[in-house]
């Protein structure tokens, strides 16, 4: 398999997700897993934990201030704060 091929790839985590899922009788709300495939789905194709910070428009700076410790900031214009990750988010 392609990893480039992004549309590709994650049809086929969204196929080995479904049938997991429906192996191991996982229920879960719509809501949870759309949130756990794409969780899976950053780890795999992306920056984990990170992937959906980086697509964020309004996130405008980011830094690592020590191993494992990252802050990002937004524009001001959002009035969001500082987001500082703990080292077992990342």
């Amino acid at each position: 398999m392609d990893i480039s091929k992004t549309d590709e790839v994650r049809s086929t985590i969204e196929e080995m997700f479904d049938a997991t899922l429906a192996e191991e009788n996982i229920i879960l709300s719509r809501v949870e897993r759309q949130r756990l495939f794409e969780q899976i789905a950053a780890e795999i194709l992306g920056y984990g934990p990170l992937e959906p910070l980086l697509s964020d428009e309004t996130i405008t700076r980011s830094w690592s201030t020590a191993p494992r410790k990252s802050i990002l900031s937004a524009e001001a214009r959002s009035n969001s704060p500082m987001l500082c990750l703990k080292p077992t988010t990342i």
